[in-house]
């Protein structure tokens, strides 16, 4: 979206965001191709009848399986046995259909489950080898014939009754329906567990996102509350040197008045000190002249 591609955004956000074993399968693809590769070829191998593939390929698979256990500690995600089965199970399907159609190649939407991969002889994402096929019964060899003298000794013997022979091995197909609907609940199980680790590492990224979010607002406040303070604390000086400023020219113009009285009553003081002076010498003279009468008596 930040790029300019509004539609390309909107289909990304339309997305299934996928769980973490279809996250680790992908990464699988990209990051351990030619483990992934031999998966692949040991699959296709067993597709075209080599059954001597199959402990190639069911290493192939513990071999991607403990690397998903690796990138799963790297990404801080706990590797459960629960993931790493489900991983193993897709991997399995992937193997069995030869790769990741209909979804692109390194991008599963989804868990996927083998569609009959015991018909096939290739592995499943348990640690177990694949059951083998059931093998044909031999043709039964012609019973020796016994002594004449042993005859009679058979007629006495009671005849077994039918539902008393061993019966053939018919519950196979029995079996492997039941091995089918036990492996598909089992399935069910771990995509279960998976959704319920999935919505709670959902919850705890929440409340993580919740709690991160609320300490930055927090933050915010707090550096909003010390801007406030900062700006106050400006403007109370700012209004104190407004203040001296005001009153030192209040001071001035007062001195400078002062002054200037001053400078008055100097010009006044000297200017009444030369009228004392020439007062006195105007009495100085009357006094030298009355003298100058009584020496004339």
């Amino acid at each position: 979206k930040a790029a300019g591609d509004a539609a390309g955004a909107k289909q990304v956000l339309a997305r299934k965001r996928p769980t973490i074993s279809v996250w680790v399968v992908n990464q699988l693809y990209w990051h351990a191709r030619d483990a992934f590769e031999d998966l692949l070829a040991t699959a296709e191998r067993l597709r075209k009848g080599d059954l001597k593939a199959s402990g190639a390929h069911r290493d192939a698979i513990a071999k991607l399986r403990a690397r998903a256990k690796t990138m799963l500690e790297d990404a801080g995600n706990a590797p459960t046995e629960s993931t790493l089965r489900r991983v193993a199970t897709t991997l399995a399907a992937i193997a069995v259909t030869g790769g990741f159609d209909p979804d692109p190649p390194g991008a599963l939407s989804e868990d996927r489950d083998p569609p009959g991969f015991a018909a096939f002889g290739i592995a499943s994402g348990s640690d177990e080898p694949a059951a083998p096929a059931p093998e044909k019964p031999a043709k039964a060899k012609a019973a020796p014939k016994k002594p004449k003298h042993a005859k009679a000794d058979d007629d006495e013997k009671p005849k077994a009754d039918d539902d008393d022979k061993p019966k053939a091995d018919d519950d196979d197909g029995t079996d492997d329906l039941a091995k089918a609907r036990a492996k598909r609940a089992r399935a069910k199980e771990i995509e279960a567990e998976e959704r319920k680790e999935e919505r709670e590492r959902a919850k705890a990224e929440k409340e993580a996102e919740k709690a991160r979010e609320a300490e930055e607002a927090a933050q915010r406040a707090a550096e909003i509350a010390e801007k406030k303070r900062e700006e106050a604390e400006k403007k109370r000086i700012t209004a104190e040197r407004h203040r001296l400023e005001a009153a030192i020219r209040s001071a001035k113009a007062e001195l400078a008045d002062r002054v200037h009285e001053v400078k008055q009553l100097e010009k006044q003081l000297a200017a009444a000190a030369q009228s004392v002076e020439g007062a006195k010498e105007i009495v100085d003279d009357l006094v030298r002249k009355r003298e100058e009468l009584r020496g004339d008596d």
